[in-house]
């Protein structure tokens, strides 16, 4: 679902995210407020995320060779390459057009 409240545009929805330890992929629920994508356990559990991908203009997202799974892309930050996967292309797309933002 995207929302756009007249200065930043908000988008939100469930991807899979590969942890950084265990390299386990989750289904996440995704909130991207810019400059910030949180996710959660849930959609009922929104007041404490699970964590946060913290954007800067060095910040990019691109599609993946990293996975071969279906749909997936990563976003680049300063600390880490997260990696993600949508369940549709139309789903993936989305999120890249809006992160690029």
């Amino acid at each position: 679902m995207d929302v756009y409240d007249g200065t930043q545009t908000f988008k939100t929805g469930w991807l899979r995210k590969q942890g950084s330890e265990f390299k386990t992929w989750k289904k996440r629920w995704f909130v991207f407020q810019p400059p910030n994508l949180f996710y959660y356990s849930d959609q009922k559990t929104q007041n404490l995320p699970k964590g946060t991908v913290m954007l800067t203009p060095e910040s990019y997202c691109t599609e993946t060779s990293l996975t071969h799974k279906k749909y997936s892309f990563q976003i680049e930050t300063v600390h880490r390459t997260f990696l993600f996967t949508a369940d549709s292309l139309e789903d993936k797309r989305s999120w890249m057009v809006i992160i690029n933002k």
